[in-house]
């Protein structure tokens, strides 16, 4: 330790503005007990006490502002802090001058001013660093700001000297815990790359690598082997996995029926390791075979057969696992070769070809038959289709109904069903079809069925959907039809008229016979009955009534008799009179109601089916 003590031949300014600050001596390197001896002779008392890492701080308070710190480290004085204070700036500017010129041979110190809450210092140890304190006086007044507060509370000027020996010391462990901290990082670095290398991370690896020669660059050379052989191993490393890399990608392009860039990936896969082919060598040719079948198929499709045969023999040759597939593929070729030219001088059957086409187009014609039977009266004849198709796909057909029937044969020509154009292998066929529908009977029965207020008053077998049409009471006149077309009955009923029997031409009815007129204009809801009774017997009352009043020869009694006679034909005649009257109304409202007469067309299907297809009133 270095023993600090006051020049007496300090200049006289400088140690004047010293003495202001260090009022007495304190050894470095003396023990706690003879410092506080010391500071204590001095009338100095502790006002503060607290510990900085390894350094034991006790703070002394004097007179005058006078402030000293004593450090320790293990009960020895290691550093002393002088602080003054200063209430006029340019004197804190002398005494720092003067403790300069004092102390810059002898002790490492650090001088620093502190304004308000604020400290401007800097560190200067045996000469090398000259002092940076704040120079400009106006900044460090300004300085105050920094407080918040527009008041001067002082300056203080502390000073704080070292011994030169505790200095190395510090720098020594700093260095020596410097270069620790440095071999441990190395070393931990050296072994995580080490790590990482026996796991397959090479990357990671030389990562580690250089920064442990980052840290280290003098052990370079030792370890380059390790790092080059990291570097090395990464790159096999990567060609292993571009790789097989390559190889998925064209597995996968292979799937996807990509078979050219499936190839250049298998074959850029073998720049990288040529020694390999033999092992990809079956799943290249498979690959080149599945190229090659999808050529033939392209060919195929242009009817480019020699092309087409040359390209599935060359898969042929390169396949071990569909060969069979790829013989029948030729096999077909040769068929559609021998079929694209037979066609050219040949006109095929188009039923035995397409014979669901042929039925549908017959069933569509017998549909077409059944449709003009439900606007026309239809006779037993012969319907004959011909169709005829070219090897271009035109189609022209023929229409003749024997006997002749030229309404049904335009009928047929604008609505007669068209048969697709038949192929085989993509290939259109010359084709020709002849479709025979023979209409063998047309039955027709007429029955005339009266409708009244609560039904049907005499039912022959009526189909629902007719009774349905049938909701105005009337009499109806409606045909039961049976047609045998190619073999198959068809029946169906239709509505033919339709008269309405309730109107005002009853009341001539009810003149002849009273009450029958009622019955008509009502539907059968009233019979009429009583009323014609009920007429007839008053009319008949009267007769006898009046035979009987000539016989009897008291002449009171006979004008009484008489008289009930001429009631009995005055109340006839006013029924009568009312009933006419009735009758003719009600039958007037009918005829607004449900018109006079109407005429039906109904539609049929087979089964027995009924479908009313329009309505023509009049």
């Amino acid at each position: 330790m270095v023993l600090f003590t006051l020049s007496l031949s300090f200049m006289a300014m400088g140690q004047r503005e010293y003495n202001e600050i260090v009022r007495f001596e304190i050894p470095i390197g003396t023990t706690e007990e003879n410092a506080k001896s010391i500071i204590k002779n001095h009338n100095y008392s502790i006002c503060d006490v607290m510990d900085e890492g390894e350094i034991h701080h006790v703070q002394y308070q004097g007179h005058g502002g006078h402030r000293v710190s004593i450090g320790l480290v293990d009960g020895k004085v290691i550093g002393i802090t002088w602080q003054y204070d200063l209430y006029s700036y340019s004197s804190a500017e002398s005494k720092r001058d003067a403790i300069i010129l004092y102390f810059k041979e002898d002790l490492g110190y650090r001088a620093s001013y502190t304004v308000g809450q604020v400290m401007f210092n800097d560190f200067l140890y045996n000469g090398e660093k000259q002092i940076c304190i704040l120079s400009d006086v106006q900044y460090r007044k300004e300085a105050n700001a920094f407080t918040g507060q527009v008041r001067n509370t002082g300056v203080y000027l502390q000073l704080i000297i070292f011994s030169k020996q505790y200095l190395q010391d510090i720098t020594t462990r700093k260095k020596e815990a410097e270069e620790k901290e440095k071999q441990e990082g190395f070393e931990r670095a050296i072994a995580d790359a080490r790590m990482c290398a026996s796991n397959g991370k090479y990357e990671d690896a030389i990562s580690k690598y250089n920064e442990a020669i980052a840290i280290l660059p003098d052990k370079q050379d030792e370890y380059e082997s390790e790092l080059e052989m990291c570097k090395q191993s990464l790159a096999e490393q990567k060609k292993e996995e571009q790789f097989g890399t390559l190889i998925k990608e064209a597995r996968e392009r292979q799937q996807k029926e990509d078979y050219t860039l499936a190839l250049s990936k298998y074959y850029e896969a073998l720049k990288l390791y040529p020694d390999r082919d033999k092992k990809y060598k079956s799943e290249i040719d498979e690959c080149r075979s599945d190229y090659n079948y999808k050529q033939g198929e392209h060919f195929l499709s242009l009817y480019q057969y020699s092309k087409a045969r040359e390209y599935y023999n060359n898969a042929l040759q390169l396949t071990t696992t569909n060969k069979q597939a790829i013989i029948a593929r030729i096999s077909y070729v040769d068929e559609v070769e021998r079929l694209d030219v037979e066609r050219k001088d040949t006109l095929y059957s188009y039923q035995s070809i397409n014979n669901d086409d042929y039925i549908k187009a017959t069933s569509r014609l017998e549909g077409l038959i059944l449709e003009y039977a439900k606007l026309h009266d239809l006779q037993p004849c012969t319907v004959t289709v011909s169709y005829r198709h070219t090897i271009d796909g035109y189609e022209s057909k023929e229409i003749v109904v024997s006997p002749e029937n030229n309404s049904l044969k335009t009928y047929l020509s604008t609505k007669a069903p068209t048969l697709p154009v038949c192929e085989k292998y993509g290939l259109k066929l010359a084709t020709n079809a002849t479709i025979v529908i023979p209409v063998q009977s047309v039955n027709t029965i007429t029955h005339a069925i009266k409708r009244i207020y609560c039904g049907v008053a005499s039912i022959e077998s009526l189909n629902t959907d007719i009774m349905s049409q049938m909701k105005d009471p009337g009499k109806y006149k409606i045909n039961y039809i049976t047609a045998c077309i190619n073999g198959e009955n068809h029946s169906f009923q239709r509505i033919m008229s339709y008269k309405n029997t309730g109107g005002t031409e009853n009341v001539w009815l009810s003149l002849i016979v009273p009450g029958y007129g009622l019955n008509r204009v009502t539907y059968g809801e009233k019979s009429g009955v009583w009323t014609t009774l009920g007429i007839y017997g008053l009319a008949a009352t009267g007769v006898a009534c009046k035979y009987l009043s000539h016989s009897i020869v008291d002449k009171k009694v006979a004008k009484e008799v008489d008289q009930l006679s001429a009631s009995s034909f005055c109340v006839a005649a006013i029924w009568h009179c009312f009933n006419l009257i009735y009758i003719y109304m009600t039958g007037k409202n009918n005829q607004e109601l449900y018109g006079s007469s109407r005429s039906f067309v109904a539609s049929f299907s087979p089964n027995n089916e009924f479908l009313l297809s329009y309505t023509l009133n009049f």
